[in-house]
This record gives C-alpha cells, structure tokens and sequence, in this order.
C-alpha cells in the first residue's frame, strides 16, 4: 500500500487497499478503482442489512469503488475485494473526475 493512501486514513494496519488501486470483486470478474476508505462500515444498520446477504464485517474496512459496467462507486467491504494484478487500466464514466493519470498499476488522485 502506497504511503500517501495510507497517510489519508490513519494509518490503519487493517487496510489492504488505498484510494487509486484497481481491485476485482470475488463474486465475479468486477473490475474497479477505489476511491474512498472508511475503516468500519459508515452508516445506518438499516443499509448494512440491505446491502447484501454476505455484507461482511461492521467494524472491517469498507470502500467505495468505481466498478466497470456500473454508473455509480458501489460500497463494498474489503473481505469481497482483492488486488487486481493485471495492470491495465479501469473504465468509468467518473474516473476523470476523481484521478488525475494511471501510472505504475494505479490511479493519482486530483489535487495529492
């Protein structure tokens, strides 16, 4: 994990992904970028319930990520993710609006 992403969200030792690394969804062949990190599921019971049958851990990191085929980031917990190794890039309507370049098998965020 890069030190910049890392220093965006406190160094958490539980975090295996930072915004601009492209991961894979288990449950299928979904590609993506992570935008955003939140080290523990951020929001009401109520959506956590809803999200999905296999939602994955409250108190785990959760993150936002922009998916190939989806229009919108899709929050996903990290237990569902893991590092896409193939370094090619990820198509997104929003990928202009949150990085800047893909270098080195990841995305630079704007203005970092």
């Amino acid at each position: 994990m890069s030190s910049r992403g890392l220093e965006a969200h406190s160094k958490s030792s539980s975090l295996k992904f930072s915004p601009g690394d492209v991961v894979r969804h288990k449950d299928g062949n979904l590609r993506g970028v992570v935008i955003e990190v939140d080290e523990s599921f951020s929001g009401p019971d109520e959506r956590l319930i809803n999200l999905t049958s296999r939602r994955g851990p409250k108190r785990e990191p959760w993150y936002y990520v922009l998916f190939e085929g989806q229009n919108d980031a899709v929050y996903v917990a990290q237990c569902h993710l893991y590092r896409d190794e193939s370094g090619h890039t990820v198509e997104h309507p929003l990928l202009e609006s949150v990085f800047t370049e893909f270098r080195d098998g990841r995305y630079i965020r704007l203005n970092h």
